[in-house]
């Protein structure tokens, strides 16, 4: 089918914006499949709930042709600031309350306003956030197709929270069973991730995911890689010839901020006895810069990919993007799962052989030492397999998959004069 000759033309794009800062691990996947939408002649509208994106990342977006709608006003005390939801994500006590701030709270005070904003856009269909219930809700009760988007894996996961998910997440669902119950809607769910009827995409392969069960309706499409420069994501300099090699720690945009001195000082304690380049994302380090061995370089943002495409080892928290970004460029990997859906990409990460996972507690120089021995030896089996994924997710273009999905579902629906009246 022609992408540019395909009925639906309009498309509504909502992720999901936790507080004022960067949420990269829920955008950057949308932002590839929006950029090929604009690219086939599609018009492309953007809405991030429950707060408007960083103003570069709106740059970026309306350069590339996308039309960014603002947010719904939000009171200030309805979703808790930044700062403190990075320290409660990392609470496995207390993190439910995080995703009850940026999921559940914003619901009844966005509703009304996100569904007027989508009745002036009249999209043919919504690609949608699948952890953002504000525009399922608003969806559902406007009857607008839409497709799901999982940013993560989490679509993947099993029936129940624990493990995949960390800490105790489980006081969310009765409060969010009864705000759909208000909607008279029969959700169903995957981990916190809903499941759209009409169809859903997840950015992987089943050469990596396996055996994980798979929900009715439900795609596993490639990696979203951008079709052009996402923006906002800082600049480096790297060395063309690389003498020896090259160590990535980042730990995503949202925990970036926190000092997380138990992995960084390990870490740095490695590097000064290997002959090795060690690149650390901390903006809390670059803003409190400390003594570093000159094999150690700290900076607060970097472009991901550019990065990817020269390093050996990839240390990473186990956000699902930045896995399905060191899996497209081949880099084995080190996870440390620190909150959220972590721990489900950690286990993927180890049963495809790809890579190791270290729990926090266990995040020590030797460990750290043996993990980049045992991912750098040319005879272990983590280079067989990361190549095997590596070629797998070469041949499955995500971004594009994904935007066929998504026009293809909007011409099954296109908007007749009965669905009009919903306007």
């Amino acid at each position: 089918m022609d992408a540019k000759s395909i009925t639906c033309k309009n498309i509504l794009m909502i992720s999901l914006q936790v507080g004022n800062g960067n949420s990269r691990g829920h955008m950057n996947p949308l932002i590839s499949v929006a950029q090929q939408l604009v690219a086939w002649g599609h018009r492309v509208h953007w809405l991030a709930l429950p707060h408007n994106m960083p103003v570069d990342v709106v740059k970026q977006l309306t350069s590339d042709g996308i039309e960014v709608i603002d947010s719904p006003p939000l009171s200030s005390e309805r979703v808790k600031k930044p700062a403190e939801l990075a320290k409660l994500a990392l609470d496995t006590e207390k993190n439910w309350q995080a995703y009850q701030s940026f999921l559940l709270d914003p619901i009844e005070e966005q509703l009304d306003e996100t569904m007027k904003k989508i009745k002036a856009i009249q999209p043919d269909v919504i690609a949608l956030d699948t952890i953002v219930y504000t525009g399922k809700i608003a969806a559902h009760l406007l009857h607008v197709p839409y497709v799901g988007i999982c940013a993560g894996l989490k679509l993947l996961g099993g029936p129940d929270l624990h493990p995949d998910y960390m800490g105790n997440l489980t006081p969310l669902l009765p409060l969010r069973a009864m705000i759909f119950k208000k909607y008279r809607m029969n959700a169903h769910f995957r981990l916190l991730e809903a499941v759209s009827p009409y169809a859903n995409v997840v950015f992987t392969t089943k050469d990596f995911v396996m055996h994980q069960s798979i929900p009715n309706h439900t795609f596993l499409v490639g990696p979203s890689m951008p079709l052009q420069n996402r923006g906002g994501e800082g600049k480096i300099t790297l060395p063309q010839i690389k003498h020896r090699p090259l160590i990535y720690m980042a730990f995503g945009s949202v925990l970036s901020k926190e000092p997380l001195a138990d992995l960084i000082n390990p870490l740095l304690e490695v590097a000064s006895m290997l002959d090795m380049d060690f690149l650390i994302v901390s903006e809390y380090f670059s803003a409190n810069p400390i003594d570093l061995s000159p094999n150690v370089v700290i900076e607060p943002m970097v472009p991901q990919l550019e990065v990817l495409n020269k390093a050996d080892v990839f240390i990473t928290h186990g956000g699902a993007n930045s896995i399905m970004e060191g899996l497209s460029y081949g880099v084995p990997m080190i996870v440390v799962p620190l909150s959220s859906d972590q721990p489900l990409q950690g286990r993927l990460v180890e049963e495809a052989h790809v890579g190791i996972t270290i729990q926090r507690k266990d995040f020590t120089s030797d460990s750290i030492q043996q993990a980049i021995r045992s991912l750098l030896d040319p005879q272990s089996p983590y280079h067989h397999h990361i190549q095997s994924i590596q070629q797998a997710y070469a041949r499955q273009n995500g971004r594009v998959n994904a935007a066929h999905i998504i026009l293809e579902e909007g011409s099954k629906h296109v908007r007749t004069s009965d669905h009009r009246s919903n306007w």
